[in-house]
């Protein structure tokens, strides 16, 4: 059966040819790999492109092993940083390219994506950090995923709604699972332990707009029954992109904090960050460390609601998202 390969193999196998590092010729190899059609008459191309990617991965293995500090360390910024996961043309770098500053590479074909891309989403008034990644195969698993995902606040799995939403929904948890990570529910209590890095998750169904993702919807509805939150969008045509900037947001599980002073007024462009659950105590100690043993009680406030109204709290009082908080110290 002849191969009847498409023009953009041959654009993919010029750059590889051109190529000049080890990386580069990876790049082009997996291009070539991912633009090939699926069918018997390219079995033998196939095996012998990914003979000649791993013998460069090997090499290329053995070089990082000679440096120090090998492998990608993505710093947190902001109010908490995702991880936007997924298997190949889901349209992770769609998203981070919508939601951020980031400017990733875009192309209908799959493997653009080929080292991690940061980016700020605004949510009113903070900022989150969102990673593009590479995505999932057995074929192009980079060992420095291991740190970025087990390092990060919360994990994203974008699907692609018009192609098999539950099996590609079960590959990526499986891949996440490999990096000793145990997906929780939103409402599930976290334990930490030293070796299995737990992490919530929310299921972004992405390509709304697209022909038969009504289906795909419901089946992956189906598949996870509410356990895990998913939100379903159209990063090209940004159908419900506000709704998921929410999504994220609750993700995280934190609340934004303000302090009130009676001599200025308060800040609402600079909220503190903490952990949904916060106290009082918690609040105070973020602004001074002698808070801890000085503080009497509280006065609080919503920027949302007016029902609390500057009442008076104790030290333990679990925290609301933007509640504004004075505090009465000795």
């Amino acid at each position: 059966m002849p191969a009847n390969l498409p023009p953009q193999y041959y654009e993919a196998e010029r750059e590889y040819k051109e190529a000049k590092s080890s990386q580069e010729k990876i790049t082009a190899l997996e291009n070539m790999l991912a633009i090939m059609p699926k069918h018997k008459g390219t079995d033998k191309i196939k095996a012998e492109l990914r003979r000649k990617i791993s013998q460069l991965k090997k090499e290329v293995t053995k070089k990082h092993r000679s440096k120090k500090g090998t492998g990608y360390d993505i710093k947190s910024e902001g109010a908490g940083q995702i991880i936007l996961t997924g298997m190949p043309n889901s349209g992770k770098s769609s998203i981070i390219k919508l939601l951020t500053n980031a400017t990733p590479e875009i192309a209908p074909y799959p493997y653009t994506t080929r080292q991690p891309l940061p980016g700020m989403m605004q949510y009113y008034n903070i900022k989150i950090q969102l990673v593009d990644i590479p995505p999932f195969t057995d074929e192009f698993a980079e060992t420095w995923l291991n740190n970025i995902l087990r390092n990060s606040d919360v994990l994203a799995i974008v699907i692609d709604l018009t192609r098999d939403p539950v099996t590609d929904l079960q590959e990526s948890i499986k891949k996440i699972e490999t990096y000793k990570i145990k997906i929780v529910s939103q409402d599930e209590d976290i334990e930490y332990d030293t070796v299995i890095i737990p992490k919530r998750i929310l299921i972004i169904g992405n390509k709304m707009d697209m022909e038969d993702s009504e289906i795909g919807l419901e089946l992956l509805k189906d598949e996870v029954k509410n356990i895990y939150p998913l939100a379903a969008i159209s990063a090209t045509e940004e159908i419900n992109i506000e709704h998921l900037k929410s999504e994220l947001f609750k993700l995280l599980n934190i609340v934004r904090v303000y302090s009130r002073s009676p001599y200025k007024k308060t800040d609402f462009n600079s909220p503190f960050i903490l952990k949904k659950g916060s106290t009082v105590m918690d609040f105070a100690e973020r602004i001074h460390k002698d808070f801890k043993a000085n503080l009497q009680f509280a006065r609080i406030w919503n920027s949302s609601s007016e029902k609390y109204e500057g009442q008076r709290v104790n030290r333990d009082y679990i925290i609301s998202d933007e509640d504004i908080i004075e505090l009465k110290v000795l």
